[in-house]
């Protein structure tokens, strides 16, 4: 049974029973490659489409962050953005240890986007809404280990010696975790955000959402839409 020209491993149309497809790289035929025991297609279904050039713009994008940020962090640590007199003074080390901060967390933020595009073309699972998530989380995830070496140094979370964080390999090294991690670290912040202004109340958008919500089931349960069937009547429990 021939394989679909997508690898689909659904019958083509015409094709003989009991033979495959020929491999497209020049391999002969029982060569290709195995998953689950069946040929697939090598070739990546995006290849000749819109979306191929909307990956390899992503990819060059976040390569080149991945390649500049530790330049510019090296550039920082050898003073070359600052003169003689703003490199001795304290103001010169603060500076620079919240540059550090931010510069690490976008980093990690980076190879995290950089990893689920490779996983998200690989697997064919790519989608172009999600474009603006893999440009924006580098700089979120900055953003974000800045905030978070900023509530430690000020002692509102304690969860690393502040002492430690005034070596700016230490800064770096949180500000990378942090943005590499930014969905635990966020809940983290969530966590302080509950302990300091307690749980928040419900809006009135959130309530309203929600009695839409429940009129729109409530009407769908006595009136059955196009597609649906009728909710079938419930047999009363046996009292026990």
């Amino acid at each position: 049974m021939a394989l679909s020209p997508e690898g689909t491993g659904k019958p083509e149309a015409g094709g003989e029973a009991g033979k495959t497809k020929k491999p497209q790289d020049g391999r002969p035929r029982g060569q290709e490659e195995k998953q689950k025991g069946r040929p697939v297609n090598w070739s990546s279904i995006y290849k000749g489409t819109p979306a191929q050039c909307k990956i390899n713009g992503e990819a060059a994008y976040l390569l080149f962050l991945t390649f500049i940020i530790p330049v510019a962090m090296f550039l920082l640590w050898s003073g070359f953005f600052g003169s003689g007199s703003w490199n001795e003074s304290r103001y010169s080390h603060v500076f620079n240890l919240y540059a550090y901060a931010w510069l690490a967390g976008t980093l990690g933020g980076t190879l995290f986007s950089l990893k689920w595009l490779v996983y998200a073309a690989a697997k064919g699972v790519w989608l172009e809404g999600k474009q603006w998530w893999r440009y924006l989380t580098p700089h979120l995830s900055g953003g974000l280990a800045f905030g978070f070496i900023l509530l430690i140094k000020s002692n509102v979370i304690n969860i690393f010696d502040e002492v430690s964080l005034d070596k700016p390999s230490a800064v770096a090294a949180i500000g990378f975790m942090i943005g590499y991690f930014s969905d635990k670290a966020a809940g983290k912040l969530a966590e302080v955000a509950k302990t300091l202004f307690g749980e928040s109340s419900e809006g009135e958008f959130e309530e309203a959402e929600k009695r839409a919500k429940k009129q729109e089931k409530e009407g769908n349960r006595d009136e059955p839409g196009e597609g649906q069937e009728p909710e079938k009547p419930r047999k009363p429990k046996k009292p026990k």
